[in-house]
């Protein structure tokens, strides 16, 4: 009895300190997940100053004439909201960059709670799986500064770990509290609403197809996606947009389906790859068993697939079949369950964490450069006049990859001189803040694009071909420079009268 007793004690100790280990690694991995967010003042996402300059014109609207000139609402509940409503709720107690960065670190924060409940929904406790699984908020997505889409996935896991949780005994509050879960993903971005359509239907046609659940019970289980589907189908009458097809190249498709690896540096990019190749087949060589949680590998086969078939460019929006990734590869992951021997494991499971710190960390050097970049960006636009119009020369063909992330740095001009920058939104569709005048804008090297100059008061430079800064030499005299950024007048007197060149461009 005694002897058996103390062997009891022995495993139940060692459970609690594998646990306890679970959750200081999960805690470690989250400080290394924020580290980049707290390192600089201001991340380097590629989209990040237009969503910092929309949020604070929402949020200074209605005291500042500037802005009301300038921008209209637009009152329809796009699926692109995140930045719109949380940034000007935390700017009543934060300045705007501060803002900014708490927004950032409560998307990671949510990414890694949506990753680790939807591990230990699956499993019924925590998964080891689930600690590389939360490195992938930093993907090319959240890179590019989509900050509504990825604040949006966070929700969807967090939807499908309850869904998975609650599926056996529905009841009203759970059904309530799942409808307004899967609500919020839909008012965040609408493609993280459409993984949880997608996942929540396959999951439930297999409980239905394996007779794990009853025609009544599935009809149950799928109300949490209906009513932001009625809401949609409201926004597409009032507003929405279907938008163009546009298809994606063989190159665009393999760097879509390394969206989770790519960084700003291609050596590490090749190092993480075969670092995880040798991984997946050590894995291969050493398992004893794997198991696969069905319902979910069948959701992840799924977005497989429409990352294979689907096109670029869909519902006005751009790297639409690029997304599906990101649910495929965390499905898939999260849905095995794999033995191996215990060092192996151990070994292999730290392996890919330092893979993924590196990645991080590779990430981090190259937002610290940047950061000193965009603090000389901000010097430059400081000495413009408040309420200026300016024209942003830029041309993200000609950027290398750590140039790309200060693309739309112009925009921070909006934010301390009220300035207006045409690049501020995109498709009308795509957000509540409007335009009040349309078609001023003509992006570097369109057709007329030097004669649209004249409709603005000064000119941003940043990394244009030598032919286009010639053009602007001729009618915007320099008013300072400073490395890849450039700050001209545009002269005002007489006609531009300068032909538009062919500029590879916007």
């Amino acid at each position: 009895m005694t002897r058996g007793g103390q062997g009891m004690t022995r495993s139940r100790s060692a459970a609690e300190r594998g646990s306890d280990g679970y959750w200081w690694a999960l805690a470690v991995v989250t400080i290394i997940l924020c580290t980049p967010v707290l390192a600089v003042r201001y991340p380097p996402l590629v989209d990040y100053p237009n969503h910092l300059a929309r949020a604070w014109i929402l949020f200074h609207y209605s005291d500042t004439p500037l802005f009301q000139q300038n921008y209209r609402f637009h009152a329809v509940p796009v699926p692109n909201l995140a930045v719109d409503i949380i940034i000007p709720l935390l700017l009543r107690g934060f300045g705007v960059f501060s803002a900014g960065k708490i927004f950032l670190l409560m998307t990671i924060v949510l990414f890694v709670a949506g990753c680790h409940e939807l591990g230990t929904s699956v499993r019924g406790k925590p998964t080891w799986l689930a600690l590389p699984c939360c490195f992938a908020v930093y993907c090319s997505e959240l890179l590019w500064g989509f900050l509504n889409f990825t604040f949006a996935f966070a929700l969807f896991l967090i939807c499908l770990a309850c869904w998975l949780r609650w599926r056996p005994h529905w009841t009203t509050r759970r059904l309530l509290a799942l409808v307004f879960m899967v609500g919020c993903t839909y008012i965040a971005h609408l493609m993280p609403y459409a993984f949880s359509c997608i996942a929540i239907g396959v999951m439930t046609l297999w409980y239905v197809a394996k007779r794990e659940m009853t025609l009544r019970h599935a009809a149950l289980a799928l109300i949490p996606i209906v009513p932001p589907a009625l809401v949609f189908a409201f926004y597409m009458q009032h507003g929405g947009e279907v938008g163009s097809v546009r298809w994606d190249t063989l190159k665009g498709k393999i760097a879509g389906a390394l969206s989770l690896i790519l960084t700003y540096d291609r050596r590490v990019d090749l190092l993480t790859v075969a670092g995880f190749l040798v991984i997946a087949l050590a894995i291969i060589l050493n398992r004893k068993s794997v198991r696969v949680f069905a319902p979910l590998f069948a959701a992840s086969l799924c977005f497989f697939l429409l990352f294979l078939i689907l096109p670029y460019g869909m519902l006005t929006g751009g790297g639409a079949d690029t997304r599906f990734v990101l649910p495929a590869v965390l499905l898939l992951v999260l849905s095995l369950e794999i033995h191996l021997p215990p060092r192996t494991a151990v070994a292999l499971l730290a392996g890919g964490l330092a893979l993924s710190t590196l990645r991080i960390a590779s990430i981090a050097s190259a937002w610290r450069q940047m950061d000193k970049k965009t603090f000389a960006a901000l010097a430059l636009l400081s000495t413009v006049p408040d309420g200026a119009r300016v024209y942003p020369a830029i041309c993200l063909d000609c950027e290398n990859k750590v140039q790309r992330g200060l693309h739309h740095a112009v925009l921070y001009a909006t934010v301390f001189r009220h300035a207006f920058v045409p690049t501020l939104l995109g498709m009308d569709s795509q957000q509540v803040l409007l335009f009040r005048k349309q078609g001023i804008y003509r992006g570097l090297g369109a057709e007329g694009w030097m004669h649209s100059v004249g409709n603005f008061d000064f000119v941003w430079e940043y990394v244009i071909p030598s032919s286009a800064d010639e053009q602007l030499q001729r009618c915007c005299p320099i008013v300072q420079r400073d490395g890849d950024f450039a700050l001209r007048q545009v002269r005002k007197e007489g006609k531009l009268g300068v032909p538009a060149a062919s500029v590879t461009g916007h």
